[in-house]
């Protein structure tokens, strides 16, 4: 039998052992899965902190030191909304992944003609579900469609009441494979030019998958470089599948010239639909782009909730 005082050991043990584990991620692949649960590994910290104290002080401060170890590694992609500035004209961006198993699109339909964005981009599209979003999205017009029948399938809206002068889309690939579709939109804001991309990356369930989303994100820091060379300014928005302060996320930050978006504290978190607790439904801009509002929303029968930008170039 262990006693409570090696059950605390062996947890300190475990709590030390999994927060320096995605050091090792690059020989074993799995342990930088561990790096998305950061979260969960500080509320571990803070119980060990809670329960060892009385018995053994030692544990207990040591799992607090892991805890606010873990918290601060988190903290430090978290990013705050920068202030509106009311000379400069605003557009809305709103990003779903709507699951294309979600057999009734009435929520999704209700939430999106509710919040009415400027910009509109809907991930997991088949030729199922193209239609009924189509018909039932109240003064939009689709832009550009690439419907499939797998999860790689994208749609772009635009309100044309509110994002006027010339729109070009077209469907690109990072890398040059054919079978991840994305869309990218090119308009100017204030007399800026603006390229924006919904990027939708690889989940990470094998050494292939992780080894592929760390060359979609590489190939999405390169499109973000490329765009910016030619005076563009950056909006990649989309489901990463991948938190903000793992390292594909920082890799992208640094290599593609981007910041996060802001966000509200305690509202962060876009993953799973029912109860959300990791933030992987995320936007990214470019210098000159300051996001100015935010809002994430409820449940729409999807397994992620709907993310909503407001954002200005600030030229």
């Amino acid at each position: 039998m262990f006693s409570g005082r090696r059950l605390l050991l062996a947890g300190l043990l475990l709590l030390g052992g999994l927060t320096a584990a995605p050091l090792l991620a690059d020989r074993i692949w799995f342990l930088g899965l561990i790096e998305h649960f950061r979260p969960f590994l500080a509320l571990g910290g803070m119980g060990l902190a809670v329960l060892g104290w009385r018995p053994q002080r030692g544990v207990a401060l040591s799992g607090a030191g892991l805890a606010l170890l873990n918290l601060l590694i988190v903290g430090s992609s978290w990013a705050r909304l920068a202030p509106a500035n009311e000379t400069l004209p605003s557009l809305s961006l709103m990003h779903l992944n709507v699951n294309r198993h979600n057999p009734d699109l009435t929520a999704a339909l209700d939430h999106i003609n509710r919040q009415q964005p400027d910009i509109l981009f809907l991930q997991e599209i088949t030729p199922e579900n193209l239609i009924p979003l189509t018909v039932g999205l109240a003064g939009y017009e689709l832009v550009l469609a690439e419907p499939r029948e797998n999860t790689h399938g994208s749609a772009l809206f635009l309100r044309p009441a509110a994002v006027a002068g010339d729109v070009s889309a077209e469907i690109i690939y990072l890398p040059a494979a054919p079978d991840r579709p994305l869309l990218q939109v090119r308009l100017e804001v204030a007399g800026q030019r603006v390229s924006l991309l919904s990027f939708h990356v690889i989940r990470p369930r094998s050494a292939w998958t992780v080894q592929a989303q760390a060359e979609e994100i590489t190939g999405a820091a390169a499109w973000s470089q490329a765009q910016q060379a030619r005076g563009d300014r950056v909006v990649i928005v989309g489901d990463f599948n991948a938190t903000p302060w793992s390292a594909p996320l920082r890799g992208l930050r640094r290599d593609g010239g981007l910041h996060l978006a802001g966000s509200r504290p305690g509202r962060w978190a876009t993953w799973p639909g029912f109860l959300p607790f990791l933030p992987i439904d995320l936007a990214l801009g470019s210098e000159g782009i300051r996001f100015v509002g935010y809002e994430r929303g409820p449940g729409v029968g999807s397994d992620h909730r709907p993310v909503m930008y407001w954002w200005e170039v600030d030229g």
